[in-house]
């Protein structure tokens, strides 16, 4: 095909217009419908092959995955529709399908002879129903980048996390009994049945955010995803609903070391979103962590007037109710303690005589100030390392 003769089918796309602002994009279309001249085409090949090696790792992509992956990407009426499950109007299939054809025969037109010199490749193509799955498998626009999300409260928008905490269930030492009970309500959860928002309470350091983080890793791959607010966050709970309500996935929003002044009045969402509200998201269940039992922090005056005191302790009982499940984290006894070191340093194939690692244990836990996993860990790392030649 003589491209010189060809004019730019690109300017009629709508759906997938937010692909073709992409740097690769861009210059795909430059190089197959653009200005001819040698130094245009230079640049447009220079950029092209940046983009390519922008995903990370020191690999270079090829066209097909690069561009196929900013379509994934792509929010549009056909793409959000796929990602709640629901059938687009053939008009609608058949207007996404007609698109991705144009958008794709950039991978198509490009002259990969032209482009040798930068080691650019076309890569394997993929056909239209492969972006269908994806959106019903991976959703779209931010759900698509990462399962886990945090909040920016200035937007009022969902922002992607990356480089997630590796730890599994099975890393966590011990408390098998508080680990299952979170484990079997989540999986009630992702399987349609009741189940209930969770406190995690108890001592600092004994594993209750981990626990959270871990159940992304073991059912990331079943629709489960992670939300993570912060108490300041609290008030725009509403507006996360409003965005995930009715998405194919399951999350857990997450409050680690939720705890509220008795002057902060943003509890009132929480318990709103808990139970209570008009708006219901049934693809949505609360997960916090607290070292406090009392979430609403009391203050001296509080204590001093007993009316004020009993409509405290009424808010207190309020919010705590509406965790169905609550699962409390101890600090281990010294037993427990040197029972979570000794697994967590044969995890990594050391091996220390027990009299002399009793008696690190018991100096370290002296000098921390107590016993937590968190500690054994930390020991475990500081004993690691003194091997280390």
């Amino acid at each position: 095909m003589d491209k010189s003769k060809l004019t730019d089918p690109l300017y009629g796309i709508g759906l997938f217009k937010d692909v073709l602002t992409d740097g690769a994009a861009r210059a795909m279309r430059t190089l197959v419908y653009g200005d001819p001249d040698p130094r245009t085409r230079a640049e447009a090949a220079a950029e092209l092959f940046c983009s390519l090696a922008n995903g990370g790792g020191g690999a270079v992509r090829s066209v097909w995955d690069c561009l196929f992956g900013r379509l994934a990407l792509s929010e549009n009426p056909f793409s959000a529709a796929l990602a709640r499950g629901k059938e687009p109007a053939v008009a609608l299939t058949g207007r996404a399908k007609y698109e991705y054809g144009a958008v794709t025969e950039l991978a198509e037109l490009l002259n990969y002879s032209a482009l040798a010199e930068y080691g650019i490749e076309r890569g394997e193509k993929k056909d239209f129903s492969a972006l269908v799955n994806a959106y019903k498998t991976n959703g779209c626009g931010v759900f698509a980048k990462s399962k886990a999300f945090g909040w920016d409260g200035a937007s009022k928008r969902l922002v992607p996390l990356y480089n997630l905490n590796p730890i599994r269930l099975d890393g966590l030492k011990d408390y098998a009994d508080e680990k299952a009970a979170v484990k079997n309500n989540t999986e009630s959860f992702l399987n349609g049945l009741p189940a209930c928002n969770v406190l995690l309470y108890g001592d600092r350091g004994t594993g209750k955010s981990s626990t959270v983080h871990a159940l992304l890793n073991e059912y990331g791959d079943k629709n489960l995803r992670l939300i993570e607010l912060k108490k300041s966050d609290a008030a725009d709970l509403t507006a996360v609903i409003n965005l995930i309500s009715g998405l194919l996935f399951k999350f857990i929003v997450f409050f680690d070391d939720l705890t509220f002044a008795e002057s902060d009045e943003s509890y009132g969402a929480v318990k709103a979103a808990l139970e209570g509200s008009v708006v219901k998201c049934p693809n949505m269940l609360v997960y916090a962590s607290s070292n406090r039992r009392h979430l609403i922090a009391e203050t001296r005056a509080s204590r001093e007037n007993g009316v004020h005191l009993s409509d405290s302790f009424e808010e207190q009982l309020s919010l705590f109710d509406r965790f169905g499940l609550v699962v409390t984290y101890l600090n281990p006894d010294k037993n427990g303690f040197l029972s979570v070191l000794k697994q967590i340093l044969s995890d990594r194939k050391i091996s220390v005589p027990d009299a002399e690692l009793a008696l690190s244990a018991e100096r370290y836990a002296l000098q921390k100030g107590g016993r937590s996993p968190r500690a054994a860990k930390q020991l475990a790392d500081i004993i690691e390392s003194s091997l280390k030649p």
